[in-house]
Parts: structure tokens; sequence; C-alpha cells
């Protein structure tokens, strides 16, 4: 699912090594947060968290111009 996401932004001409950051600190999230709060509660917070994370270091390369 990675791959399928990066595979546009290198067809783009660009490198994005954020997503092994984000890939690791989202499994330890959702390893740590699945005996505190349940399976399907600690899905759905690193999921939302995800998207945040991703969103974030979307606006700061689409809008200020930052490199991926």
């Amino acid at each position: 699912m990675i791959a399928i996401g990066v595979t546009f932004v290198v067809i783009t001409g660009r490198l994005d090594l954020s997503v092994g950051s984000m890939l690791t600190l989202l499994t330890v999230m959702v390893v740590d947060l699945h005996n505190q709060i349940g399976p399907t509660a600690a899905i759905l917070v690193t999921l939302l968290t995800g998207i945040f994370i991703g969103a974030v270091n979307g606006a700061l390369v689409g809008f200020l111009k930052l490199n991926a």
C-alpha cells in the first residue's frame, strides 16, 4: 500500500523519505495502543494519526515548497 502511494511521488520526479519514518511510528503506536484501548480503537486512532501527519507533511511540501 505504501509503495502504491510512493509510486506517484517518484513518477513526478521527487523522493519522499518520510514514509519509512511514518511506517515505524504508526507501527509502534498501534502495537502500544492495542494493549491499552483494544484492537479496533487502536487501529482507528492510528489511521487518524497517520492521516493527520500525512496532511501536515503534504501541506508543508505543497504550500511552503519544502523538499519531500
